[in-house]
């Protein structure tokens, strides 16, 4: 064995010590050595999974918790059952939808009050406080005001900070990741803050998980609500089927399982992982001319 073998071994087993140390350096590893599409395609071959031991999610303590949605059904897909959970324990849940859903073609803004009046309907089932941030869900453009209200909203004090995983494959989930991260940088937001990522399309590192199997229905009921979008794919057993997937994590069972995963993460090596959407901007949000145009319109903001 030579010694860059040997002080790998060691790195790796001095992290893994720490609650999430072995996570945070397969992470650096994938981003130092890859680019997002390669990391995006690595990461669905499931290479990490041996090194790997997610554990329970701690939320027990958590008093007030804010989750940031791209588009409204993505935090029932994402985190459903956790969310259900943590309204039944009282907790106090802010949920924001950063953009208005709108879709191309007509009737563009009867479809936007549908999904809105789905999203209250969530909303009403968690008792939680919605918010509509309504960046176009076309063009992208984040306007002064959406920029305004974001920083606003996370000048309040939470216990816990939910976002679509970095590496999420929908280009508008990872501008979404990018602008949230100019508005994390522009608040004085606790050092200590996490971040905790979830999976709506693709495959992450989790390093926490949520298991829901004594509640399964309720997620499925909360995922139903959002009628408009089970026309175009059923939701319900696309979730059903990725969270009995995510069970592999866990040790051995017969038993029919469903767990949430999530990749916790601390504020600073957030943004981090998402700077490198601007190593290659065409590759980060695939082509999508918007999404690039809207990003770099980013910066004049952050400067405004």
């Amino acid at each position: 064995m030579g010694l860059a073998s040997i002080k790998y071994l060691i790195k790796h087993k001095l992290l893994s010590i720490k609650p999430n140390g072995q996570y945070n350096f397969l992470t650096k590893k994938i981003h130092k050595e890859m680019d997002i599409d390669l990391a995006e395609k690595v990461l669905a071959t499931d290479y990490f999974k041996e090194n790997l031991v997610p554990q329970p999610i701690s939320y027990k303590s958590w008093r007030k918790i804010i989750i940031f949605a791209p588009h409204q059904d993505d935090e029932a897909i994402g985190c459903g059952a956790l969310l259900t959970e943590l309204s039944m324990k009282g907790c106090k849940i802010d949920l924001v939808f950063l953009t208005d859903g709108r879709p191309t073609g007509e009737n563009t803004d009867i479809i936007v009050e549908e999904r809105n009046n789905e999203a209250k309907n969530v909303a009403q089932k968690l008792g939680a406080s919605l918010i509509n941030i309504a960046i176009n869900n076309v063009t992208l453009e984040v306007t002064k005001s959406n920029y305004k209200n974001l920083i606003e909203l996370l000048e309040t004090k939470y216990d816990a900070i939910f976002t679509p995983w970095v590496l999420d494959s929908p280009p508008k989930h990872r501008f979404c990741n990018a602008l949230l991260s100019k508005v994390f940088k522009k608040v004085a937001l606790d050092v200590q803050t996490q971040i905790y990522t979830y999976q709506v399309h693709t495959a992450l590192i989790p390093n926490v998980y949520f298991d829901y199997t004594g509640s399964f229905q309720a997620k499925q009921n909360l995922i139903n609500i959002y009628e408009s979008q089970l026309k175009a794919q059923n939701y319900l057993h696309l979730s059903a089927g990725l969270d009995a997937w995510n069970t592999r994590f866990l040790p051995w069972s017969t038993a029919k399982r469903y767990v949430e995963v999530y990749h916790q993460i601390p504020l600073k090596a957030f943004n981090k992982l998402v700077g490198n959407y601007e190593i290659n901007l065409a590759q980060t949000f695939k082509g999508n001319i918007n999404c690039i145009k809207s990003y770099q319109n980013l910066k004049q903001l952050d400067q405004s």
